[in-house]
């Protein structure tokens, strides 16, 4: 069986007119203008195939600084001419687009026949789908039962770079480590997001850009657990922590596949991912914003558009947006993530797609997206202020120095407030005060004043009205009452300390 990656369909996008359609990647890069977006199986699918179609097009038009790269998106299509010339130039090295060529199988690795790896079942491919002793999770097909065709194979094989967790009984994890939020340019058609989210050589700075190569140039068989310091961003992003070799069989679905320890990352020096926002640690060390359960990433877009932090593709972006046909505010991020626990070894718990928007006038000032983190981290203090006071009890509610280590009947509820405080102000936030920053910053000197003391007086209406709403469903017997009179007390105070703190509110 051959399965040729470049002309066989297997990548699903959508066409401008909504409808579900395949493509091998020569056509799907080829034509990326006149498809809406890619579709995957799952987020991380989704994910995996645009990080794979962006290492080819790193590779092909390798932009030289801000200026190459702003000049590719104006031109609307990729040159499939370009494109072409490069399938040629990798083939005269040999094959290397045959998902089951038996010397060099794309995105794998070809075992000898001395090598001790034990076949698996192809359920070891899915992260969906249980395996081992595993608990059944997202799938219930039993893994002895499970059979997957060749392009549901590749799809997968394009998670592992990105989203790689655990291999047998240890933790084996991407070339991010546990694996992060991960972003793309949300442009209008599939051409703008992959443009858009590429990066320059003057951008990835002092990483190499193509030593060594990308998987399927690699002339190198993947090491068992091979220790490696420094990578290129074309490695990076199609990295390879695990020996993969699906079996191929004479015709039909792939049952079985070879798999073995890849490259160990974790002692890995030199890699920025151009995909992921970082921040910094009390230590002061830099590390990929991660994935918690429940988090939406908006709560974090302060941090995430300072200009140290933002992912790379979004450096210099004012002269791409220029690029761009039309003169929009509001623009987009698509955001991937996988929730991961740590038991015995790192235990997938759900995946992540969610939409960010990028707002022009926070993309160009350093001095609105600082004030903008204040805000988020006011927000943050008084949803966690919130949650304590539900665990509150009314002894401690009387008097927060008394000894009481009873907890609060109410403590339950505790995420219901949280919530619907957090959504009171997401849509505030996100709909009316990123544009009065902006329109406040272009009026008035006095502008991150005025902002902030707007912003104060939301944070203490939202937060009042998310605990009535919530304490009004629960009764009026006379025990709630008084513990609600209490707490309602104790918030206003707790609010009014934490707006004060942070310069939220007059100085009296």
């Amino acid at each position: 069986m051959v399965f040729d990656v470049l002309t066989q369909p297997w990548i699903p996008l959508i066409t401008q007119d909504g409808a579900l359609e395949y493509a091998g990647i020569a056509r799907a890069l080829a034509n990326a203008h006149t498809y809406t977006a890619i579709r995957g199986d799952n987020p991380l699918v989704t994910y995996g195939i645009h990080r794979l179609l962006l290492a080819f097009l790193q590779e092909v038009f390798r932009p030289e600084d801000v200026f190459d790269k702003a000049d590719i998106v104006s031109r609307g299509q990729f040159d499939s001419q370009k494109l072409d010339a490069y399938y040629e130039q990798c083939r005269k090295h040999g094959e290397c687009f045959d998902l089951f060529d038996p010397s060099k199988p794309f995105l794998q690795h070809a075992f000898e026949p001395e090598d001790e790896t034990k076949t698996s079942h192809v359920s070891s491919l899915f992260i969906e789908m249980p395996t081992g002793n595993n608990h059944v999770h997202f799938n219930h097909q039993l893994e002895q039962d499970s059979s997957a065709t060749p392009s549901e194979c590749l799809r997968a094989l394009c998670t592992i770079p990105a989203f790689q967790l655990s291999h047998g009984r240890s933790a084996h994890t991407s070339v991010n480590g546990i694996p992060p939020k991960y972003f793309l340019f949300s442009g209008r058609n599939l051409f703008e997001t992959l443009a858009c989210s590429m990066v320059s050589k003057t951008q990835i700075g002092n990483l190499s850009y193509d030593v060594p190569p990308p998987a399927w140039r690699d002339e190198h068989p993947v090491p068992n657990r091979g220790t490696i310091a420094t990578v290129s961003l074309l490695h990076g992003l199609t990295a390879r922590p695990l020996r993969i070799q699906l079996l191929r069989p004479d015709e039909g679905d792939v049952s079985q596949v070879m798999m073995a320890h890849g490259y160990d990352y974790r002692d890995l020096q030199n890699w920025t991912d151009p995909h992921t926002a970082y921040m910094l640690n009390q230590k002061n060390e830099r590390f990929p914003l991660q994935c918690k359960e429940g988090r939406a990433v908006w709560r974090d877009i302060g941090t995430i558009l300072k200009e140290e932090n933002r992912p790379m593709f979004l450096q210099n972006v004012d002269t791409i947006i220029e690029s761009l046909p039309g003169d929009e505010f509001v623009l987009g991020c698509q955001v991937f993530g996988l929730v991961s626990m740590r038991k015995t070894l790192l235990v997938p718990v759900s995946w992540e797609e969610e939409s960010l928007p990028l707002y022009r006038s926070l993309l160009a000032s350093p001095e609105q997206v600082q004030l903008l983190q204040l805000c988020m981290e006011c927000m943050n203090d008084i949803a966690s202020a919130l949650s304590r006071l539900m665990g509150k009890s009314v002894k401690k509610l009387q008097d927060p120095k008394e000894k009481d280590d009873k907890t609060g009947q109410y403590q339950l509820l505790a995420p219901q407030v949280e919530t619907a405080f957090l959504e009171l102000v997401r849509h505030y936030l996100l709909n009316v005060f990123v544009q009065r920053i902006d329109e406040t910053f272009a009026s008035s000197a006095d502008y991150d004043v005025i902002c902030r003391l707007e912003f104060g007086r939301h944070m203490r209406q939202f937060a009042l009205s998310a605990f009535q709403e919530v304490m009004t469903q629960m009764g009026q017997n006379a025990p709630l009452l008084k513990w609600r009179s209490l707490a309602e007390h104790r918030l206003r105070q707790d609010v009014y300390k934490i707006l004060r703190k942070g310069g939220f509110v007059k100085d009296d």
